[in-house]
């Protein structure tokens, strides 16, 4: 929970508060450098994390069952009505 938080946070740091509240609109790689290995480092972590949590409960579909999760979640943002 605590590496899914400092994704999310990372992930509201660099499209929320970067762009909408500082208006900079410089790529984030040259403003801030280190965010995008810390989020691929907290989500490598947290990755690991669910999957050997999750282990005892479904053996060796545990990896299966979260990447059907994870390609859904992302395939479901094409289904969102976005305003602009």
């Amino acid at each position: 929970m605590i590496c899914l938080g400092i994704n999310l946070c990372i992930g509201l740091y660099l499209t929320v508060y970067l762009q909408l509240i500082k208006g900079i609109n410089i790529e984030w790689a040259t403003y801030c450098p280190r965010m995008i290995p810390a989020a691929t480092f907290s989500g490598v972590v947290c990755a690991i994390c669910l999957v050997s949590s999750l282990w005892p409960v479904y053996g060796f579909f545990a990896p299966l069952i979260l990447l059907v999760i994870c390609f859904g979640s992302i395939f479901s943002m094409h289904f969102i009505p976005w305003p602009f």
